[in-house]
């Protein structure tokens, strides 16, 4: 369990877990962790709060499994950088990516000042 926390950094709660009975990882991916779980370990950030209670990126340690760059403390990809804080999943830079974003029918723009323009002469 102490690894999972790690990797998402909040091993801070390790203490409050376990004085809370939470001691095996399968059990809190099998059951989850409830605001009034949170409550009684003494998670306070609503950042915290989401992670734990979605149980991120856990999967990787459920059933004795450990994931690939846990062990060795080096960032392996975005996936050992979790960005989930505070709600931010950062699916709004990707819709600007695509094109689908503001800024599309901007050369049409250009095109209407120009002619208004010529219009004034």
């Amino acid at each position: 369990m102490l690894d999972w926390l790690n990797r998402i950094g909040l091993q801070e709660h390790f203490i409050g877990l376990l004085k809370q009975g939470f001691d095996d990882i399968d059990f809190i991916a099998r059951v989850g962790l409830s605001d009034t779980d949170l409550d009684a370990i003494g998670v306070q950030l609503a950042g915290h709060r989401k992670k734990l209670s979605t149980l991120y990126l856990v999967e990787g340690y459920v059933n004795g499994a450990s994931a690939p760059s846990a062990n060795t403390g080096e960032a392996g990809g975005p996936e050992d950088k979790p960005q989930l804080e505070d709600g931010d999943s950062g699916d709004e830079d990707e819709d600007d990516e695509d094109g689908s974003g503001s800024g599309s029918g901007s050369g049409s723009d250009e095109e209407d000042e120009d002619e208004d323009e010529d219009d004034s002469d």
